[in-house]
Protein backbone atom coordinates (compact mmCIF):
# COMPACT_ATOMS: atom_id res chain seq x y z
CA UNK A 1 0.00 0.00 0.00
CA UNK A 2 1.58 3.53 -1.13
CA UNK A 3 1.74 6.09 1.38
CA UNK A 4 0.17 8.51 -1.26
CA UNK A 5 -3.33 6.39 -1.02
CA UNK A 6 -3.64 8.05 2.86
CA UNK A 7 -1.97 11.41 1.92
CA UNK A 8 -5.30 13.15 2.94
CA UNK A 9 -5.00 11.49 6.69
CA UNK A 10 -1.75 13.13 7.16
CA UNK A 11 -2.19 15.08 10.76
CA UNK A 12 -5.76 13.90 11.20
CA UNK A 13 -7.15 11.71 13.53
CA UNK A 14 -8.58 8.10 12.57
CA UNK A 15 -10.97 6.29 15.39
CA UNK A 16 -10.70 1.92 15.25
CA UNK A 17 -13.34 0.64 17.32
CA UNK A 18 -12.27 -3.25 17.54
CA UNK A 19 -13.86 -5.96 19.45
CA UNK A 20 -11.96 -8.00 22.32
CA UNK A 21 -8.79 -9.48 22.47
CA UNK A 22 -10.77 -12.93 21.78
CA UNK A 23 -12.67 -11.42 18.96
CA UNK A 24 -10.10 -9.41 16.56
CA UNK A 25 -6.89 -10.61 14.91
CA UNK A 26 -4.81 -8.39 16.73
CA UNK A 27 -1.42 -9.07 14.39
CA UNK A 28 -3.79 -7.73 11.20
CA UNK A 29 -5.03 -4.70 13.38
CA UNK A 30 -1.59 -3.66 14.17
CA UNK A 31 -0.20 -4.22 10.21
CA UNK A 32 -3.63 -1.80 9.84
CA UNK A 33 -2.49 0.53 12.74
CA UNK A 34 1.70 0.74 11.45
CA UNK A 35 -0.09 1.72 7.98
CA UNK A 36 -1.88 4.66 8.99
CA UNK A 37 1.06 6.12 11.14
CA UNK A 38 3.32 5.68 8.28
CA UNK A 39 0.92 7.92 6.32
CA UNK A 40 1.12 10.12 9.50
CA UNK A 41 -1.99 9.82 10.93
CA UNK A 42 -3.09 10.10 14.29
CA UNK A 43 -4.81 6.54 15.63
CA UNK A 44 -6.79 6.01 18.80
CA UNK A 45 -7.90 2.89 19.22
CA UNK A 46 -11.79 2.13 21.33
CA UNK A 47 -11.97 -1.76 22.56
CA UNK A 48 -14.97 -3.76 23.72
CA UNK A 49 -14.69 -7.42 24.87
CA UNK A 50 -18.34 -8.26 24.88
CA UNK A 51 -17.77 -12.39 24.38
CA UNK A 52 -14.71 -12.31 27.41
CA UNK A 53 -17.39 -10.47 29.46
CA UNK A 54 -20.40 -12.88 28.59
CA UNK A 55 -17.58 -15.68 29.31
CA UNK A 56 -16.12 -14.24 32.54
CA UNK A 57 -19.90 -13.89 33.98
CA UNK A 58 -20.79 -17.35 33.35
CA UNK A 59 -17.79 -18.24 35.60
CA UNK A 60 -18.81 -16.15 38.24
CA UNK A 61 -22.62 -17.57 37.89
CA UNK A 62 -23.61 -14.75 36.54
CA UNK A 63 -26.47 -13.83 34.09
CA UNK A 64 -25.68 -11.90 30.85
CA UNK A 65 -28.89 -9.49 30.32
CA UNK A 66 -29.68 -7.09 27.71
CA UNK A 67 -32.18 -4.34 27.36
CA UNK A 68 -32.32 -3.24 23.88
CA UNK A 69 -29.30 -4.31 22.38
CA UNK A 70 -27.51 -2.43 25.85
CA UNK A 71 -26.06 -4.89 28.62
CA UNK A 72 -27.48 -4.33 31.80
CA UNK A 73 -25.00 -4.01 34.27
CA UNK A 74 -25.63 -4.56 38.30
CA UNK A 75 -22.86 -3.79 40.67
CA UNK A 76 -21.83 -7.92 40.37
CA UNK A 77 -21.99 -7.29 36.67
CA UNK A 78 -19.99 -3.62 37.30
CA UNK A 79 -17.10 -5.16 39.32
CA UNK A 80 -16.82 -8.06 36.02
CA UNK A 81 -16.74 -5.69 33.87
CA UNK A 82 -14.01 -3.05 35.01
CA UNK A 83 -11.73 -6.37 35.86
CA UNK A 84 -11.99 -7.78 31.84
CA UNK A 85 -12.38 -4.62 29.70
CA UNK A 86 -9.47 -2.44 31.98
CA UNK A 87 -7.77 -5.70 33.39
CA UNK A 88 -7.44 -8.46 30.94
CA UNK A 89 -8.70 -6.89 27.44
CA UNK A 90 -7.23 -3.87 27.68
CA UNK A 91 -3.50 -5.62 28.60
CA UNK A 92 -3.39 -8.25 26.04
CA UNK A 93 -4.41 -5.77 23.21
CA UNK A 94 -1.67 -3.67 24.30
CA UNK A 95 1.09 -6.30 24.39
CA UNK A 96 0.50 -7.53 21.63
CA UNK A 97 0.35 -3.91 19.44
CA UNK A 98 3.66 -3.25 21.37
CA UNK A 99 5.22 -6.84 20.08
CA UNK A 100 4.18 -6.33 16.45
CA UNK A 101 5.53 -2.58 16.46
CA UNK A 102 3.11 -0.48 17.48
CA UNK A 103 3.65 1.95 20.69
CA UNK A 104 0.45 1.87 21.80
CA UNK A 105 -0.94 2.99 25.43
CA UNK A 106 -3.56 1.74 27.53
CA UNK A 107 -6.10 3.75 29.41
CA UNK A 108 -10.00 3.50 30.49
CA UNK A 109 -11.85 6.57 30.54
CA UNK A 110 -10.65 7.68 34.13
CA UNK A 111 -7.63 8.15 32.74
CA UNK A 112 -7.01 12.40 32.82
CA UNK A 113 -10.85 12.47 33.09
CA UNK A 114 -10.92 11.36 29.71
CA UNK A 115 -15.04 10.47 29.68
CA UNK A 116 -16.94 12.14 32.27
CA UNK A 117 -20.30 9.63 32.18
CA UNK A 118 -23.59 9.74 34.03
CA UNK A 119 -26.33 6.95 34.36
CA UNK A 120 -27.51 6.18 31.29
CA UNK A 121 -31.55 6.69 31.93
CA UNK A 122 -33.35 5.49 28.55
CA UNK A 123 -34.36 2.51 28.79
CA UNK A 124 -34.95 2.25 32.18
CA UNK A 125 -33.27 -0.74 33.60
CA UNK A 126 -29.45 -0.59 32.40
CA UNK A 127 -28.04 -0.05 36.11
CA UNK A 128 -24.27 0.91 36.00
CA UNK A 129 -24.12 1.79 31.97
CA UNK A 130 -22.98 4.99 31.23
CA UNK A 131 -24.05 8.07 28.95
CA UNK A 132 -20.93 9.74 27.84
CA UNK A 133 -21.28 13.71 28.91
CA UNK A 134 -18.13 14.84 27.77
CA UNK A 135 -14.48 13.69 26.18
CA UNK A 136 -11.31 15.53 27.35
CA UNK A 137 -10.04 15.16 23.74
CA UNK A 138 -6.26 16.52 25.02
CA UNK A 139 -5.73 13.81 26.62
CA UNK A 140 -5.49 11.68 23.70
CA UNK A 141 -4.40 14.81 21.04
CA UNK A 142 -1.38 14.55 23.51
CA UNK A 143 -0.64 10.98 23.26
CA UNK A 144 -0.95 10.63 19.70
CA UNK A 145 1.23 13.90 19.02
CA UNK A 146 3.98 12.06 20.66
CA UNK A 147 3.33 9.21 18.47
CA UNK A 148 1.38 7.43 21.04
CA UNK A 149 -1.30 4.97 20.00
CA UNK A 150 -4.12 5.62 22.97
CA UNK A 151 -5.57 2.26 23.41
CA UNK A 152 -9.16 2.93 25.61
CA UNK A 153 -11.10 0.23 27.35
CA UNK A 154 -15.18 1.16 27.52
CA UNK A 155 -15.00 1.83 31.50
CA UNK A 156 -15.22 5.96 32.82
CA UNK A 157 -16.79 7.36 35.93
CA UNK A 158 -18.99 10.05 37.01
CA UNK A 159 -18.36 13.27 38.52
CA UNK A 160 -19.15 11.28 42.07
CA UNK A 161 -16.52 8.70 41.17
CA UNK A 162 -18.82 5.98 40.28
CA UNK A 163 -17.62 3.59 37.74
CA UNK A 164 -19.90 3.07 34.50
CA UNK A 165 -19.92 0.20 31.95
CA UNK A 166 -20.27 2.24 28.32
CA UNK A 167 -20.74 0.72 25.06
CA UNK A 168 -18.08 0.46 23.26
CA UNK A 169 -19.67 1.46 19.53
CA UNK A 170 -21.40 4.50 21.34
CA UNK A 171 -18.03 5.49 22.88
CA UNK A 172 -15.85 4.84 19.72
CA UNK A 173 -18.40 7.75 18.24
CA UNK A 174 -17.87 10.39 21.38
CA UNK A 175 -14.41 9.83 20.69
CA UNK A 176 -14.55 10.29 17.29
CA UNK A 177 -16.45 13.27 17.24
CA UNK A 178 -14.37 15.23 20.27
CA UNK A 179 -11.48 15.07 17.91
CA UNK A 180 -13.16 15.88 15.04
CA UNK A 181 -11.77 13.13 13.36
CA UNK A 182 -11.50 12.36 10.04
CA UNK A 183 -12.04 8.55 10.02
CA UNK A 184 -13.90 6.56 12.51
CA UNK A 185 -13.78 2.92 11.09
CA UNK A 186 -16.09 -0.19 12.96
CA UNK A 187 -14.21 -3.24 12.41
CA UNK A 188 -16.74 -5.82 12.26
CA UNK A 189 -17.87 -9.29 12.13
CA UNK A 190 -20.35 -7.65 8.98
CA UNK A 191 -18.74 -6.82 5.51
CA UNK A 192 -20.91 -3.59 5.60
CA UNK A 193 -24.67 -2.87 4.72
CA UNK A 194 -25.75 -5.13 2.42
CA UNK A 195 -28.20 -4.69 -0.47
CA UNK A 196 -30.85 -7.03 -1.02
CA UNK A 197 -28.41 -9.63 -3.19
CA UNK A 198 -26.43 -9.76 -0.26
CA UNK A 199 -23.60 -7.60 -1.67
CA UNK A 200 -22.27 -4.91 0.00
CA UNK A 201 -23.05 -1.19 -0.86
CA UNK A 202 -19.93 0.46 -0.63
CA UNK A 203 -21.93 4.25 0.05
CA UNK A 204 -24.47 4.95 2.33
CA UNK A 205 -25.71 8.96 2.54
CA UNK A 206 -28.94 9.97 4.86
CA UNK A 207 -30.87 10.01 1.97
CA UNK A 208 -30.23 6.90 0.64
CA UNK A 209 -29.76 5.34 4.31
CA UNK A 210 -34.03 7.01 4.58
CA UNK A 211 -34.06 4.62 1.07
CA UNK A 212 -33.23 1.71 2.06
CA UNK A 213 -35.06 1.30 5.81
CA UNK A 214 -37.99 2.66 3.94
CA UNK A 215 -37.94 -0.08 1.19
CA UNK A 216 -37.21 -2.54 4.13
CA UNK A 217 -33.12 -3.63 2.26
CA UNK A 218 -32.24 -3.12 6.13
CA UNK A 219 -33.43 -4.62 8.82
CA UNK A 220 -32.65 -5.39 12.51
CA UNK A 221 -29.86 -4.71 14.36
CA UNK A 222 -28.38 -2.93 11.16
CA UNK A 223 -30.41 -0.18 11.60
CA UNK A 224 -29.18 1.28 14.69
CA UNK A 225 -25.80 0.92 13.45
CA UNK A 226 -26.73 3.17 10.38
CA UNK A 227 -28.43 5.61 12.74
CA UNK A 228 -25.37 5.60 14.83
CA UNK A 229 -23.08 6.23 12.23
CA UNK A 230 -24.90 8.76 10.33
CA UNK A 231 -25.08 10.75 13.58
CA UNK A 232 -21.37 11.42 13.80
CA UNK A 233 -20.88 12.91 10.13
CA UNK A 234 -21.91 16.42 12.11
CA UNK A 235 -17.94 16.12 13.30
CA UNK A 236 -16.17 13.19 11.60
CA UNK A 237 -15.80 13.13 7.73
CA UNK A 238 -16.27 9.89 7.15
CA UNK A 239 -17.32 7.13 9.16
CA UNK A 240 -17.08 3.31 7.64
CA UNK A 241 -17.86 -0.40 8.22
CA UNK A 242 -15.37 -3.21 7.69
CA UNK A 243 -15.19 -7.01 8.10
CA UNK A 244 -12.55 -7.80 10.45
CA UNK A 245 -12.12 -11.09 9.59
CA UNK A 246 -10.52 -9.77 6.04
CA UNK A 247 -6.93 -8.33 6.33
CA UNK A 248 -6.23 -5.37 5.23
CA UNK A 249 -9.74 -4.16 5.09
CA UNK A 250 -9.23 -1.07 6.71
CA UNK A 251 -6.69 0.37 4.39
CA UNK A 252 -8.37 -0.83 1.97
CA UNK A 253 -11.46 0.66 2.56
CA UNK A 254 -9.78 4.56 3.14
CA UNK A 255 -7.56 4.64 0.42
CA UNK A 256 -10.23 3.54 -1.99
CA UNK A 257 -9.03 0.90 -3.01
CA UNK A 258 -11.17 -1.88 -1.36
CA UNK A 259 -13.78 -3.62 -3.04
CA UNK A 260 -15.78 -4.17 0.39
CA UNK A 261 -16.65 -2.38 3.04
CA UNK A 262 -19.63 0.40 3.77
CA UNK A 263 -18.58 4.29 3.69
CA UNK A 264 -20.91 6.18 5.64
CA UNK A 265 -20.90 10.44 3.88
CA UNK A 266 -22.38 13.27 3.87
CA UNK A 267 -23.43 12.77 0.29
Amino acid sequence: MSGSALAGLAGRHVVLKVGGAAEIDLDAIALEVLALLEAAAHVTIVHGGGRELSAALEAAGLESNFIKGLRATDARTLDVAVSVFAGKVNTAIVAQLRADGVNAVGLTGVDGRLVTVAAQLDPPGLGFVGEVLAIEAAVLETLTTADLVPVVAPIAAGDDAQLYNINADTLAGEVAAALGAARLVFISNVPGVLDDAGGTIPLVTPGSAAELKASGTVTGGMIPKIDSALRRLDRVDEVHIVDGGAPGAVIAQLSGEGDSGTCFARG
